[in-house]
């Protein structure tokens, strides 16, 4: 099975992630923008998480609602300081 997945599975995966472009360019971009949040907090959320077997259905929802959260309150404003502060700078003049 490894050799398998590893000579066919996702050779192909790549292929299909480098060729093939998402109809919906908007819903990309916020999965996209969701990857990173969701990254930072599943762990220490999991972990945190009671000892019982939790729904994996609501893991899902609180960590999707927690990056939601992070992305919108916390890393986009970050990021918006961070190129004002770094990238763009005082204009020099001519």
């Amino acid at each position: 099975w490894d050799i398998a997945c590893i000579a066919l599975f996702l050779p192909a995966l790549l292929w299909l992630g480098t060729s093939w472009e998402l109809p919906a360019r908007r819903l990309a971009e916020r999965l996209g923008d969701l990857s990173y949040p969701l990254y930072c907090i599943h762990v220490p959320i999991i972990a945190a998480l009671p000892g019982g077997r939790l729904e994996t259905s609501a893991v899902c929802l609180l960590l999707i609602g927690c990056a939601l959260a992070l992305d919108r309150w916390v890393d986009r404003p970050a990021r918006r300081w961070l190129n004002r502060r770094f990238v763009a700078g005082p204009a020099v003049p001519a």
